[in-house]
């Protein structure tokens, strides 16, 4: 989605472009963790799974309507071709650096669940619904600050944020469940 993403947004919007696909992209965590917690309380996990999977069937049908737009081709104009097939260093710094943060996120949404569940929260609900009031407000408001500010500066910046939740996570009080999400 964000790769079909940056063919249709101008240059000048990229960053808001996509803050509005991860809005998009993120709100279902309220939603569906609300509805899914009740879902299997009437009907079971087992129900809660063969939804999903109906919802990926569907998500799967719509992408064979999408159109992806080849956009032209630019020109290189730097004297020397990149490094690693168009890869360089400051990529690899880069992936690097994404997938500690992905971990960071990965641990969170993996162990903060039955953490949450250890210390005695009975609903996980209020995690995800504050979870994406959070980032659908950083997406929709926020979005275009790294097109403004610079996406290194604001990158630099939400790493730091996922530190501190990662670290605020470690003193997990279940009746705040929203003010961590």
């Amino acid at each position: 989605s964000a790769a079909l993403m940056t063919d249709l947004a101008p240059a000048s919007r990229m960053g808001q472009a996509i803050g509005w696909l991860g809005a998009a992209n993120v709100a279902t965590n309220a939603i569906s963790t609300t509805i899914a917690e009740s879902v299997a309380d009437h009907f079971g996990w087992n129900a809660v799974f063969q939804v999903a999977a109906g919802f990926a069937v569907l998500a799967f049908g719509m992408s064979l309507r999408l159109r992806e737009v080849v956009p032209a081709a630019v020109p290189h104009t730097s004297a020397q071709p990149p490094a690693h097939g168009g890869l360089d260093r400051t990529f690899g710094r880069m992936l690097v650096a994404s997938m500690l943060v992905g971990a960071v996120f990965a641990a969170m949404f993996s162990f903060l669940q039955p953490f949450a569940i250890e210390l005695g929260a009975r609903r996980l609900r209020d995690f995800f619904i504050g979870f994406t009031i959070a980032a659908v407000a950083c997406r929709v408001v926020f979005g275009s600050l790294g097109d403004r500010l610079g996406r290194q500066r604001i990158s630099i910046f939400s790493m730091l944020g996922y530190a501190l939740c990662a670290f605020a996570c470690a003193r997990l009080e279940p009746s705040w469940l929203w003010a961590y999400g």
